[in-house]
């Protein structure tokens, strides 16, 4: 499975109504942007939702991701 792959699947284990785009603007599997839109990040911090999905990600990234940049937010509300 290539990353872009695994990195969204492992996302949705973790958060199965999120909203992921994964980019790879490099187009090498290596390099990825992940914009992850999920309503339970309205409960959580930015640290907070950051180390989330990084742990989530610690075994992809310590073996075949170089670099991801993440991109984690509630989705947009209409007051």
């Amino acid at each position: 499975m290539n990353n872009k792959t695994a990195v969204e699947q492992l996302i949705l284990n973790l958060f199965p109504s999120a909203q992921i785009h994964v980019d790879d603007p490099l187009s090498d599997d290596q390099h990825l942007k992940v914009t992850v839109i999920e309503e339970s990040f309205r409960e959580m911090s930015s640290l907070q939702r950051h180390r989330t999905v990084m742990q989530a990600l610690k075994e992809r990234l310590a073996s075949d991701l170089h670099a991801i940049e993440l991109k984690l937010k509630p989705p947009f509300k209409n007051s």
